[in-house]
């Protein structure tokens, strides 16, 4: 077996220990399945309830005593008889947690992020060194592992790092060679890891030593001597003579392995697997991404019913009666022996555009068809005629509307959404107009107008794979996309489009402006926002690197959002970080300024629907 260790070697390059920052208490309000959070910034979860950031990790020390944690610094906690949010004091995408009482739980995420809890606060542990924390398996207070990869090589070229707490400090365990996913035990000298690259270590107490490795044990075929290395993403088990770790075999097919204290053996599946849970020998359940989940009553693996088409993320419970799994969309499941319930509400497919006429009559559309209205007081989901994305939406008023699929053009005339073109050689992206009887579709190549009667192509100028489309007038209007190689910016002054070739970068993914001489494009991968003043467009640099949309209320009022829950604010005169709340991506923003103050909402991944009011 080859032993991992090199702690003499770590010892001297890390310098390691615990350091406490407190954050608020657990004293948060009871949540319901329609309850709101606000993030620090004032953006308000309206889809789904009551948030949607996707959970990764749930643990407890009883059934009143249950945390679960997730991305934007999310934590939630269950005393038995509601969930409460706590304040985590972080907005890391935060992936497990664990612990060995309600006054003693560690959680860990991104950006070396580890919290604990001592039942009052949440205080922050230190580290000399950039890492990604995954898990983390709790023995007792002074016997705690949290494993993951580091950012940069270690010697002999290790990514991954085995941490372990003493109850005063954190020190270097062990290292391997991938990024470490999951870590479970029996006891202080009986831990398991599991890695990326289809390894399993376990620790004796002595040193760590890699036991199995899929890749090599397994070949899964192609080039001879050439391998898919399996990744394993959780370990678990009822004793030391019955350990499971479960993962993917080659990107597609799940696997689970068991270990019965003497050999490893293997079960191939057709899905991927992501956790297990189990409470006893004869009755263990895996998940995955792909929404199935497994049940073993100790003789054979057969799928069962979860209560939703939902892809979740970890499992965990206190008994076969009470058991809980957590996933995207801020998605909480309960198990009670019998059926499978959500806490929670709302759609989580993806949208990607928002518009309205007034803060009372708002659209959001997205995949699988799906198109959102808004009264004022709730979201409900209306019928669209299509089983396609739905990838854009603008209108007139509440009974004038516009939506862009793929391939078509609906529109709602206030009673119900019908199909008013058929576009099936090309590729559309988005609606603008300046009124009723002139509106713009633009798409791969293409340029549709409809003057009030029909609908009719534009001449559109070669490579044109135009994404978005705003103007200020019928006479002024812009449209934004790449030519393949570069930006690609069109310019109709009412009578034809023009090139305007400012030779930049990147793909333009949206434009919006307050006028004519104010007008901003942003770019999905330069980090970078574009800005036309009247005369010239300038390039403006040191953006997140994946931008997604741009919108706004006035000149002074602007917001862009994108990857990973980004959001910027422009305030006329220099641009801020905004604190959106989420982990998800964003897609679209849209906003509207009145006597009564500004109203703003975004859309993005998992549903997500935020709503900023002022």
């Amino acid at each position: 077996m080859r032993i991992l260790i090199y702690l003499a070697t770590l010892l001297l390059i890390f310098g390691l220990a615990a350091a406490g920052c407190a954050s608020q208490p657990a004293t948060g309000t009871p949540l319901t399945a329609n309850s709101t959070i606000i993030s620090p910034d004032g953006w308000v979860w309206q889809n789904p309830l009551p948030q949607g950031n996707r959970l990764h990790g749930v643990w407890g020390s009883s059934s009143e005593d249950v945390f679960v944690v997730g991305g934007g610094g999310t934590i939630m906690h269950f005393n038995g008889e509601d969930w409460r949010l706590l304040r985590s004091g972080t907005g890391e995408e935060l992936r497990a947690v664990s612990g060995t009482s309600p006054s003693d739980v560690f959680v860990c995420g991104g950006n070396s992020t580890v919290l604990h809890y001592d039942g009052k606060v949440w205080s922050s542990m230190s580290f000399d060194i950039g890492w990604l924390p995954n898990a983390i398996w709790c023995n007792s207070p002074t016997d705690v592992f949290v494993v993951g990869e580091t950012n940069e090589l270690l010697p002999n070229y290790q990514r991954g790092i085995i941490m372990h707490y003493d109850g005063s400090a954190w020190k270097v365990s062990g290292t391997a060679n991938a990024g470490l996913q999951a870590i479970w035990g029996t006891s202080a000298n009986d831990v398991f890891v599991v890695s990326k690259g289809g390894d399993v270590y376990h620790f004796g107490g002595v040193a760590w030593s890699r036991v199995y490795q899929v890749g090599v044990d397994l070949p899964t075929g192609g080039v001879p001597g050439s391998y898919i290395f399996p990744s394993l993403f959780d370990v678990w088990g009822t004793s030391a003579h019955n350990v499971y770790a479960v993962g993917s075999k080659n990107g597609a097919n799940g696997i689970i392995l068991h270990f019965d204290g003497e050999k490893w053996s293997q079960t191939q599946f057709e899905t991927c697997l992501v956790s297990l849970w189990g409470s006893s020998p004869s009755d263990i359940f895996a998940i995955g991404f792909n929404k199935i989940t497994w049940h073993f009553d100790g003789v054979a693996w057969t799928k069962v019913k979860n209560g939703g088409d939902w892809n979740r993320y970890d499992i965990w419970g206190s008994s076969a009666k009470n058991i809980y799994a957590v996933g995207e969309g801020g998605l909480i499941q309960h198990y009670d022996g019998t059926s499978w319930t959500r806490f929670g509400s709302g759609s989580m497919e993806t949208l990607l555009d928002v518009w309205g006429s007034s803060n009372a009559n708002v659209f959001a559309v997205g995949d699988s068809g799906i198109i959102k209205h808004y009264n004022g007081k709730e979201w409900i989901q209306m019928p669209s005629l299509t089983s396609e994305e739905v990838v854009s939406v603008w209108g007139i008023s509440e009974s004038d509307v516009y939506a862009i699929s793929p391939h078509s053009i609906l529109h709602l005339d206030g009673q119900s959404w019908k199909v008013v073109q058929n576009t099936p050689d090309t590729r559309l992206y988005a609606v603008w107009g300046s009124s009723a009887s002139d509106i713009f579709v633009v798409g791969e190549n293409t340029i549709l107008h409809f003057d009030g009667n029909r609908w009719s192509p534009m001449d559109c100028p070669p490579r044109s794979y135009l994404q978005n489309i705003w103007g200020s007038s019928s006479s002024d209007v812009f449209a934004v996309g790449f030519d393949g190689s570069k930006s690609r910016i069109l310019h109709y002054d009412g009578k034809s489009w023009r090139i305007i070739d400012t030779g930049f970068p990147g793909l333009l993914v949206d434009v919006w402006g307050s006028s004519g001489t104010n007008v901003f494009a942003v770019e999905y991968n330069g980090g970078a926002i574009q800005h036309y003043d009247g005369t010239q467009w300038q390039r403006i640099t040191g953006f997140p690197q994946v931008l997604r949309g741009i919108g706004g209320s006035s000149p002074s009022d602007i917001y862009v959002v994108g990857e990973a829950g980004t959001m910027l604010y422009y305030d006329g005169v220099n641009w801020h970080q905004s604190n959106s709340g989420t982990s998800n991506f964003l897609d679209a923003v849209w906003g509207m300024s009145s006597i009564n103050g500004r109203d703003l909402f975004a859309v993005g991944g998992s549903g997500t629907i935020l709503h900023f009011q002022q």
